[in-house]
């Protein structure tokens, strides 16, 4: 059966457009939906991306931004979803949830995600620093690096966690790739994990931006959401100031990372 089986089933219940389709809410959580979990620009749109790839066991080659978005939905931006499996995948930057019982915990260095978020809060005009960013006053998510990282450790609902660092996935793709596919209990030979990560690269992910992924006048011309793609990058778009004051900061958890201070 194909995991597309469905998607054009009728709502007997109601009428109109919108269900032809058979949607959900996306407060509609089964116990065993996995969530990607991690705080903003911290490798959660690239998870997403290679998810979609081992769930669907397709390639990427030609898979759209907006297919990733419709079959592994961020429950921070939809209010519906078309539910394509029986066991779904959610994109979220949220604390963890009672719901949230099986979850792929994405971490970056706290200091490049925050460089990277600055770039994107600036793209779409907001008034902010990067003094904001490290003492965390911002509405979204809430809560600074540290306490993300914190917040999903302790695991306060007993989920199943698998913790995978951005870093990782940069230096060391095929394993991680594995241990992705063994979490969502998807068997895929090495040869297809290994054109799925090819084909959701740094260049590939640019090339599919272009897809209409940013919705015009809501960002700077010119801007890019998949930016650099590396590690480090804080180092020259930091001052020395902002990196101390950040370290001082998150210390503890940044070397419970093994992230260098």
């Amino acid at each position: 059966m194909s995991i597309f089986d469905g998607i054009f089933k009728k709502n007997q219940d109601q009428s109109g457009v919108l269900n032809e389709f058979y949607w959900e809410k996306i407060s509609d959580i089964k116990p065993k939906d996995m969530f990607i979990a991690g705080y903003p620009k911290s490798g959660n749109t690239w998870l997403q991306f290679l998810m979609c790839g081992i769930l669907c066991r397709m390639d990427m080659s030609v898979t759209t931004q907006n297919m990733v978005r419709d079959i592994v939905p961020d429950i921070q931006f939809n209010d519906r979803y078309r539910r394509y499996f029986s066991e779904m995948c959610f994109k979220t930057h949220s604390a963890p949830a009672p719901n949230m019982k099986k979850v792929i915990h994405v971490v970056r260095d706290g200091r490049d995600a925050y460089c990277s978020y600055y770039a994107m809060l600036q793209a779409q005009g907001e008034n902010v620093s990067m003094e904001d960013l490290i003492h965390a006053r911002l509405n979204f998510p809430g809560m600074g690096w540290s306490s993300h990282y914190d917040q999903w450790k302790n695991n306060p609902f007993d989920s199943e966690i698998l913790l995978v660092k951005y870093e990782d996935l940069l230096d060391d793709g095929l394993n991680q790739m594995k241990r992705l596919a063994a979490f969502a209990e998807a068997d895929i030979d090495d040869e297809l994990l290994k054109k799925i990560y090819l084909n959701c690269s740094f260049n590939e992910m640019q090339e599919k931006e272009k897809d209409n992924w940013l919705k015009k006048g809501e960002w700077k011309e010119g801007w890019k959401f998949v930016r650099k793609g590396k590690s480090g990058s804080y180092k020259t778009e930091m001052t020395e100031d902002q990196v101390k004051e950040f370290n001082h900061i998150n210390e503890k958890q940044l070397r419970e990372l093994n992230y260098h201070v």
